[in-house]
């Protein structure tokens, strides 16, 4: 099985691509053995932060991994676009967007919308950048594969109590998950069961572009191909020996296997 590591300082976004990775014969797993992944620039033009990014990552991860040629790696930035707020030279909060949310509370972005005229439709994107191998560079001059992905919707009318889903974390009342209502529900993100959620996820088609070029490249396949080796017990179920309670009653005992 195929490892690729998701250079991530969140627990959660891992636990996210994990999910969205699931069908497929990948190990996603965290970055060990060394510190920060890589120092992502507090600037607002997009291309210019991914590019910066991921060669910092890459210098990195060529510093301290054994083989890293030989290894996969990726990033992950999403940004979101309120319309009514933006330009055509500045998307806001765009990039900037998990420290927007920490300085804008539902309120004061509520009046803002509202003196614009009420316009409250919103763009979420994702952009994931996948390192190449060094036989797979050879087939281009990039050194490293980018895949996007965005959903539209809006911001919710009245700001509602959400609480952080504990299976799904990312469906949080944290993130503008909790205010962003896809275009096609009458709930936000956060809210969805799982089911729905997936369907509106704006990370779906860029991990999934991703996996459909590994796929391509016969790195990886859908697990389902994978049935005719599949068993009937789940890897992740230990088989322990049978457990047997004796009791005693009186004279009288028993013994019963469970």
């Amino acid at each position: 099985m195929l490892e690729l590591t998701f250079i991530t300082s969140s627990r959660i976004k891992l636990e996210h691509a994990m999910h969205l990775c699931q069908e497929y014969t990948v190990n996603i797993v965290e970055k060990k053995y060394y510190g920060k992944g890589y120092e992502e620039p507090r600037i607002h033009e997009r291309d210019e932060l991914l590019r910066k990014s991921i060669e910092d990552a890459l210098i990195r991860w060529n510093k301290n991994v054994t083989n890293p040629g030989e290894k996969f790696f990726f990033i992950e930035d999403t940004s979101v676009i309120i319309h009514s707020l933006s330009t055509y030279d500045l998307e806001v909060p765009g990039v900037d967007i998990k420290y927007w949310m920490k300085s804008n509370d539902f309120e004061s972005v509520d009046i803002k919308l509202k003196a614009l005229g009420n316009d409250r439709r919103v763009t979420v994107r994702s952009d994931v950048l996948l390192t190449l191998t060094d036989s797979l560079k050879k087939e281009g001059s990039q050194p490293f594969k980018r895949f996007s992905s965005k959903v539209t919707g809006s911001i919710v009318e009245h700001e509602l109590e959400v609480t952080t889903n504990p299976v799904y974390p990312w469906l949080d009342d944290k993130t503008f998950n909790k205010w962003f209502v896809p275009d096609g529900s009458s709930l936000p993100l956060s809210m969805l069961s799982i089911e729905e959620a997936d369907k509106y996820d704006f990370r779906n088609g860029a991990f999934k572009a991703m996996l459909n070029f590994l796929v391509e490249k016969n790195l990886v396949g859908k697990k389902e191909d994978h049935g005719s080796h599949s068993t009937m017990v789940q890897a992740s179920m230990p088989i322990d020996p049978p457990l047997f309670v004796v009791c005693e009653i009186g004279r009288a005992s028993c013994r019963e296997r469970v």
